[in-house]
């Protein structure tokens, strides 16, 4: 009977230790440099590495990183990592580098793996930040190391607009997604965009948005799929995410996400404008020449603004309607009596609910003045018929 106890805790304790998480790579435990097993609320602990700690460290080839045993603390509480620099930042809220909370709810079989292959730059002067409801407690074996694991972060998982100019309203606008395993492992990568964020702005068309490949450490790849706005205002296009498995951990990484360029409502009407001439003769007809193209797949309503033409008794307000790329030329005759300069300052309004406003063209015209240009003429020629009459009366009389 005590054979058969002392075989099963020999057993157990085998077994515990046979599912304890570990990567390959240079480590250093937490109680090999005192650092403390319990951080209360809103606390900072500085990392007490000597300088042969951390020569090792950013010697040894790998991606720094804490891999915490967490003992015990609530779902909500949190670790953030800050340097002297400020806070080691990890992008992870949807692909904006905005987030430094890495939360207990994110553990895995009690363990947390911090990413700090920024903080590689910063000498390693670090210190363990934590934020909590009463406390966290970590088991000693916790760690800070060198891991030869793969590695996509920074520029190494990266989104982005193929043609990055003026998007539209449901018109296909293609989207690359580039990895790269800049990491010492390799990894059996799932890749895909995320289609549970902000699908009410864009749809997917058509492409590849997912992959399963195993990468090797500098290998890379690529996917290339269309996405069509759902919206004619800004959008922001979700993150792509991998996922891959380290020794039954799995690392789940996010790209940039991106903010789109879809042209607003009325950047999808062009307005063409033409002055027959810009210097007119007094009472002399000219022409103000319009063309307004709708540029996109939907009905536009918007009015048309014209400042200047009540100079000469019209409306300078107009209502239009253009079908999915319809054209519409107006033509405005003006003239005028008098000597005046007259500024054309062409706009719409949109027909949306914001009634934004754009200006197109700024057009100005001269009436009156060709006549005063011909001044220089006529004193020239007087100057010449002066110099005549004195030549002729000095010497031929």
């Amino acid at each position: 009977m005590n054979k058969f106890f002392i075989f099963t805790l020999i057993f157990i304790f085998v077994l515990s230790f046979g599912f304890a998480l570990s990567f390959p790579g240079k480590t250093i435990d937490f109680k090999d440099i005192n650092m403390p097993k319990i951080y209360s609320n809103d606390v900072c602990v500085p990392f007490n590495l000597s300088v042969l700690n951390k020569d090792v460290l950013l010697n040894t080839p790998g991606v720094l990183g804490l891999f915490l045993h967490i003992r015990s603390g609530s779902q909500d509480d949190f670790f953030y990592i800050q340097s002297n620099k400020g806070i080691i930042y990890s992008r992870n809220i949807y692909g904006f580098s905005v987030e430094h909370r890495h939360f207990l709810s994110d553990a895995q079989q009690e363990y947390l793996f911090i990413n700090i292959e920024q903080a590689r730059s910063q000498d390693l002067d670090l210190y363990l930040c934590s934020s909590s409801k009463n406390k966290i407690e970590l088991y000693d074996d916790s760690q800070i190391g060198s891991y030869r694991i793969p590695y996509f972060g920074e520029e190494n998982f990266t989104k982005a607009f193929k043609n990055p100019t003026e998007y539209k309203l449901n018109e296909k606008s293609p989207v690359e997604v580039v990895l790269k395993n800049n990491g010492y492992g390799n990894a059996d990568v799932f890749l895909f965009y995320d289609n549970e964020i902000f699908t009410k702005w864009f749809k997917l068309k058509d492409g590849v948005p997912s992959i399963t490949k195993t990468l090797a450490p500098g290998e890379e790849i690529s996917l290339e799929y269309n996405i069509s706005p759902s919206t004619d205002k800004a959008f922001t296009v979700s993150p792509a995410i991998v996922r891959y498995t380290v020794n039954d951990y799995v690392f789940t990484e996010v790209s940039n996400g991106l903010i789109s360029n879809a042209r607003a409502y009325l950047d999808e009407i062009f307005v063409t404008v033409d002055l027959s001439k810009k210097n007119l003769d007094l009472n002399e007809n000219g022409q103000l020449s319009l063309k307004i193209y709708n540029d996109s797949n939907k009905d536009k309503d918007a009015v048309l603004l014209v400042e200047g033409l009540e100079n000469f008794g019209l409306d300078d307000r107009y209502q239009i309607t253009l079908k999915p790329f319809e054209t519409k030329n107006l033509v405005y005759q003006i003239n005028s009596p008098s000597e005046k300069i007259v500024t054309f300052n062409i706009s719409l309004i949109a027909g949306d609910k914001e009634k934004t406003e754009k200006t197109y063209d700024t057009q100005t015209i001269y009436f009156g003045q060709g006549v005063n240009n011909y001044t220089y003429v006529y004193v020239v020629i007087a100057v010449v018929l002066v110099a005549g009459l004195l030549v002729y009366y000095r010497f031929a009389l």
